[in-house]
């Protein structure tokens, strides 16, 4: 639980908002099999690299960066098909922040939506968003 909060803190913005589609339970098992997998190769890894006193030391520096890249990469989803989120497009300039949308957005290759990430939090658009295509 004492990763969970770091990363939570430090890995930025929630996962982002996804409207309520059926593939949640789908989406949610994937996450936390990535995890379990992340885990038990970093267990194991620390096991048989070093001698006794220093495993559990070494197995909780990897639980970290682990535990990060899998909600780093969980975010670089699409909610639908579970693949990584390709062809990254900059919208918008840093000046026009008042008028227009600043960011970046992620497009689903299979066509299920286009995600928008913003460059910097402003009051209106804060995480990232997901926009369906279908």
């Amino acid at each position: 639980m004492i990763f969970w909060s770091i990363v939570a803190l430090t890995s930025g913005p929630v996962l982002g908002e996804y409207p309520s589609h059926r593939n949640w339970l789908r989406r949610g098992c994937f996450y936390v099999a990535k995890i379990a997998l992340l885990l038990l190769i970093v267990s194991f890894g620390a096991s048989a690299l070093v001698s006794f006193p220093l495993r559990i030391d070494v197995a909780a520096l990897g639980f970290f960066p682990a535990i990060r890249w899998a909600t780093m990469d969980q975010r670089k989803r699409c909610p639908t098909c579970l693949r990584l989120l390709d062809k990254p497009v900059r919208m918008g300039s840093g000046s026009r922040i008042l008028l227009e949308w600043n960011g970046t957005e992620l497009l689903c290759l299979r066509g299920h939506g286009v995600m928008h990430v913003p460059e910097s939090p402003a009051i209106w658009f804060r995480k990232p968003r997901w926009s369906s295509l279908v």
